[in-house]
């Protein structure tokens, strides 16, 4: 969430040209539900944080835009994990714990 959209896309494009057979990704990605304008919703949730302005959230998405990015970028998702099943407190659709493999095609775009 702290990286924007284009330097997560770089950034997954790049790690996975240099994912050797058999490695794994593991993300934990910050999410919204679908139809809600993600850049409105980054900039209420900067303005309600107390380090919303030195310390800012970039990219929170809806789930289905971030696994999109992964296979764009090279990744086969594996698993997708929303955080209130490993912590029964946690707002349920707000965090998702991803697992990935380098596709085994793969020629990335950014």
């Amino acid at each position: 969430m702290y990286l924007d959209k284009q330097t997560n896309s770089g950034l997954l494009t790049r790690l996975r040209a240099r994912a050797a057979t058999g490695s794994r990704l593991a993300v934990s990605l910050a999410t919204h539900a679908a139809g809600v304008d993600s850049a409105e919703l980054v900039a209420a949730a900067n303005v309600a944080r107390q380090t919303g302005t030195t310390e800012p959230w970039r990219t929170i998405l809806p789930i289905d835009e971030h696994l999109a990015l992964l296979t764009r970028c090279g990744w086969r998702v594996e698993r997708v994990v929303d955080q209130v099943e490993l912590e029964a407190r946690a707002p349920a659709g707000r965090s998702m714990l991803v697992t990935a493999r380098p596709a085994a095609s793969a020629t990335p775009s950014s």
